[in-house]
């Protein structure tokens, strides 16, 4: 007897999260928006600030993308002037953030704590903490 769509969404790890992703994906994005930016590029431009000058791939490699994906959204983001493309030798690509990105990105924290709070609001302490410890248990044995 074939499996209806129910039962697969029931028993699917993938499919629950991939729509929790894209829930809490939403959430984010509604308050970025007034800083310009979606959660993808919020992030990246995390990763850019933290690592400092960086190549794509090692810039891929820390946020678990697909180089492919990642050029492409850095692309977006360097026509939208919030990273700078610096060559060492005229080879060795490095992004940076752009003046322009640091102001957006600063503006963008205030947002992103804004989503943080209002995600939180909906779970309990201790909801929150299990769900750490089980991300970090994923992330963990995923790689």
């Amino acid at each position: 007897m074939r499996k209806g769509p129910d039962s697969y969404a029931e028993e699917c790890y993938c499919k629950k999260i991939r729509h929790i992703a894209a829930q809490v994906t939403r959430i984010y994005d509604q308050y970025l928006k007034e800083a310009g930016l979606t959660s993808q590029q919020f992030s990246t431009l995390e990763y850019i600030r933290g690592l400092g000058p960086v190549s794509v791939t090692e810039l891929s490699r820390e946020m678990g993308l697909d180089r492919t994906s990642l050029s492409r959204n850095l692309k977006v983001m360097e026509h939208n002037s919030l990273i700078e493309d610096h060559r060492e030798g005229g080879r060795n690509r490095q992004i940076v953030l752009s003046e322009h990105g640091e102001a957006v990105l600063l503006k963008a924290e205030a947002q992103w704590k804004k989503a943080q709070t209002d995600l939180e609001s909906m779970f309990s302490p201790e909801q929150l903490g299990h769900f750490r410890g089980l991300t970090d248990v994923f992330k963990e044995r995923l790689g």
